[in-house]
């Protein structure tokens, strides 16, 4: 496997970390979980963070697992993509998949409309 492909597992690992670390943090322009419902005060942002990172640590860790399962499989998929390019896009669109999930959840603690 190559080590190409553990770039966007480790990205989602430590990004889930630094956002854990700095979900504290008052609401800023630089660095979070940012949507309208996450923005809404302190406490939905600290919530929306917090679970964001936690997301992102597993989907990261879940990922770092499955390229070290695979090991040296370099099998081509329909001859296109290979295996780690096929984790790396499970991984994009379960990050992308975890927005609306984490707004959801947020409006349902919150009980927001």
């Amino acid at each position: 496997m190559k080590l190409v492909f553990y770039i966007v597992p480790v990205v989602s690992l430590v990004c889930g970390v630094i956002l854990l670390r700095t979900s504290a943090m008052k609401i800023n322009s630089i660095f979070g979980f940012r949507t309208k419902v996450s923005t809404k005060n302190n406490e939905t942002w600290k919530y929306c963070n917090q679970l964001c990172a936690k997301i992102l640590i597993l989907i990261g860790i879940i990922s770092i697992i499955a390229m070290l399962a695979l090991g040296n499989f370099s099998a081509l998929l329909f001859g296109v993509l290979e295996l780690g390019e096929l984790v790396n896009i499970i991984v994009i669109i379960a990050i992308l998949l975890s927005i609306p999930v984490v707004n959801r959840s947020c409006k349902k603690r919150f009980e927001m409309q």
